[in-house]
């Protein structure tokens, strides 16, 4: 039953992207620059929100690993 779930849910899946790719392939010029404006916009705030914790996590791993070195010596 599982597998067919999983059928179904892909074959939803696809359907929903062709449609999606049709809408795209028919929206004007102006509705297609402001679509990839918005995703370009999306993505440039996930790669800073992505590159925040990344340097977040570095320096709360920085100041334990400090902390070990001065608790151990």
């Amino acid at each position: 039953m599982k597998n067919k779930n999983g059928i179904v849910a892909a074959l939803v899946g696809l359907g929903v992207g062709a449609l999606a790719f049709w809408g795209y392939k028919r929206m004007p010029e102006n509705k297609k620059d402001k679509l990839k404006s918005k995703f370009n916009d999306a993505g440039r705030k996930i790669k800073e929100t992505a590159q925040n914790v990344e340097s977040s996590v570095k320096e709360k791993f920085e100041g334990a690993k400090h902390d070990i070195n001065q608790a151990t010596n």
